[in-house]
C-alpha cells in the first residue's frame, strides 16, 4: 500500500453499484485515504514505507490531500498540536487565552524563537536581523539563503549606524558625524564612503559625493582582484554603480529643478498657491539650515 504524505480528513468506505453494503478496511494509525489514494493526516509523514509507519513531523504545514488548507499554520513540537508560522500569531482568543480557530495575523517585531536574533519585518512575509546581527548567509544577488545570523564586525557597526542616521533627514550633521566616523575608523571599508556620498547628494555637495563613491569604487576593486569576501565585493559594485547613475541623474536635474522654483516665485503668489512658502526661497532656507547646522556643530567640535 503506497502512502502519499497529506493531511485530510475523510469518511471512508467502499461504495459498489448496485447497492450493497459498504465494506470497511483496516487502515493504520493515522493513515486515511482520500482521492482514491491513502493520505498521511494532519500533521505526519511517512516514517517506514514498508509497515506504512508514519510519524508526527514538527513544524510542516497544516496539508490537506495535498493541499495547504490552514495557511500560516505548522506543527507544533507536541504531537496533535498546531502553531503559527514564525511572524505570525492566533487572531482569536477566547477567555483564556486559546485560539478558537485555525486564523491567524502577521505580527511586526516579533522576536522568533526557532531563528535566533531575526524578527519579523513590517511588510508581511518579510523577516529582518535583530540590531548588530547580519545575514550570514547571502546568494550572488544579496539575498539571504536561510536563516542564519552573524554578528557585525566593528567596522559593520560603524557602517550601520551612518545608514540609520541618514533616514533622520532633520538632523544631518548627527547623520554626517555617523557617516565620518564610520570612514575615519574603518577607512578601507566601502560601505562607510557609499553611504556617506548619499548624504552628500541630499545636500547636493555633487563633488564630495563623487569623491566618496570614486573612493568606495577603488576598496569594492581591491577586494575583488584579491578575491577576499568577493559576494560582498560584487554587492558593493552593483550598490556603487547605481549611486553613480544616482549622481549623475541629481547633477543632471538640480539646475532644472531650482530654474524651475526661481520661475515660480517670481511668477507670484498666486502660481504657488499650494507651497507652504515662497518656493526658491524655501529651498535656499533649508539648504542653508543644513548647511549652518553642520557648520556650528564643526566649529564645536561636534562634526568632523
Amino acid at each position: 500500500m503506497k502512502i502519499v504524505a497529506c493531511s485530510c480528513f475523510v469518511l471512508l468506505g467502499l461504495f459498489l453499484s448496485p447497492p450493497a453494503p459498504a465494506q470497511s478496511r483496516s487502515l493504520p494509525p493515522h493513515v486515511q485515504r482520500c482521492d482514491g489514494k491513502y493520505w498521511t493526516e494532519p500533521g505526519y509523514v511517512v516514517d517506514d514505507p514498508k509497515s506504512a509507519a508514519v510519524k508526527w513531523a514538527p513544524g510542516i504545514q497544516y496539508r490537506s490531500c495535498g493541499n495547504v488548507t490552514q495557511p500560516h499554520i505548522m506543527a507544533d513540537k507536541r504531537e496533535g498540536y498546531w502553531t503559527p508560522e514564525p511572524g505570525y500569531k492566533w487572531a482569536h482568543l477566547d477567555a483564556n487565552g486559546k485560539p478558537t480557530d485555525f486564523a491567524v495575523q502577521w505580527e511586526p517585531e516579533q522576536h522568533l524563537p526557532t531563528w535566533p536574533h531575526v524578527h519579523a519585518g513590517q511588510a508581511e512575509g518579510s523577516y529582518s536581523p535583530d540590531n548588530g546581527y547580519t545575514w550570514a548567509h547571502l546568494d550572488k544577488d544579496g539575498h539571504p539563503t536561510d536563516a542564519a545570523v552573524r554578528s557585525l564586525t566593528p567596522a559593520e557597526l560603524a557602517e550601520e549606524a551612518c545608514e540609520k542616521a541618514m533616514h533622520r533627514p532633520m538632523d544631518v550633521p548627527v547623520a554626517l558625524r555617523a557617516c565620518n566616523t564610520s570612514v575615519n575608523r574603518y577607512p578601507k571599508e566601502w560601505q562607510g564612503y557609499l553611504d556617506r556620498a548619499y548624504l552628500r547628494m541630499r545636500l547636493d555637495q555633487f563633488d564630495g559625493a563623487k569623491a566618496d563613491l570614486d573612493h568606495a569604487n577603488q576598496l569594492v576593486n581591491t577586494a575583488l582582484s584579491s578575491g577576499t569576501e568577493a559576494g560582498e565585493a560584487k554587492h558593493g559594485a552593483d550598490a556603487i554603480r547605481k549611486a553613480k547613475e544616482s549622481l549623475e541623474l541629481s547633477k543632471t536635474l538640480e539646475p532644472l529643478w531650482v530654474a524651475y522654483l526661481r520661475e515660480l516665485e517670481a511668477a507670484g503668489p498666486a502660481a504657488w498657491e499650494n507651497w507652504r512658502a515662497a518656493p526658491w526661497s524655501l529651498y535656499r532656507k533649508n539648504h542653508q539650515a543644513a548647511e549652518g547646522q553642520v557648520q556650528a556643530r564643526r566649529l564645536n567640535g561636534v562634526v568632523q
